[in-house]
């Protein structure tokens, strides 16, 4: 699982009292200082424990950190202060899934889309979730939904998800099906490793 700050939609809501030292946190989690950043938003959560803003981006912090433990305890502190906050469900369900607690990851995801059922990120997030549970009928769906997006602007996400529609039809030895979006991406990557190796390998079948 890859994990993308920027997919999390945080950065129009900071507008409180503290939006000057939230800014400043924002800068070094962005320029990978995160002993600077840590160092940050605990001296807010020191003036305000309660501060949604600052818990779910030291969250994000001690994850990049690999203090994966603490950003989920952030994230779970997060909800008990908003419990529509879909930005704590995804970092909730990527600190569960990165520890390997895939049905409570899963549960996550699923509230977040609760909250935003065409969050495309998220719906990559319960698709590779699915994956692990070998549930592929499930992910596929989630997949597809995936690729009817709007092309131009989540292109990369479009990829991933061609990439596991095939690698779900691929496990599920259905090979012509798997190469087909195999080669989909391809088109739009000609130099995809990624593809290129299981449409390699769906050939072979």
């Amino acid at each position: 699982m890859t994990f993308y700050i920027e997919k999390y939609n945080i950065f129009n809501s900071i507008n409180n009292e503290h939006e000057n030292e939230i800014t400043l946190g924002v800068s070094y989690l962005n320029l990978d200082l995160y002993v600077d950043s840590l160092e940050q938003f605990n001296y807010i959560l020191e003036i305000n424990s309660n501060n949604l803003i600052a818990l779910i981006f030291r969250g994000i912090t001690y994850f990049k950190l690999g203090k994966y433990e603490n950003a989920l305890s952030d994230a779970n502190k997060a909800l008990e202060i908003d419990q529509t906050n879909i930005n704590s469900f995804i970092l909730c369900g990527e600190m569960y899934f990165m520890l390997g607690k895939y049905n409570e990851a899963l549960i996550n995801f699923n509230k977040a889309l609760e909250v935003n059922s065409n969050n495309a990120y998220v719906l990559a997030l319960r698709g590779e979730t699915y994956l692990k549970f070998q549930q592929y009928g499930n992910a596929i769906l989630d997949l597809k939904t995936l690729s009817e997006f709007n092309f131009n602007n989540v292109l990369q996400t479009f990829i991933n998800a061609l990439l596991y529609h095939g690698e779900s039809h691929h496990s599920l030895e259905q090979y012509n099906k798997a190469l087909l979006f195999y080669k989909k991406v391809l088109e739009i990557d000609p130099y995809n490793f990624t593809a290129l190796s299981f449409c390699g390998k769906s050939i072979i079948h």
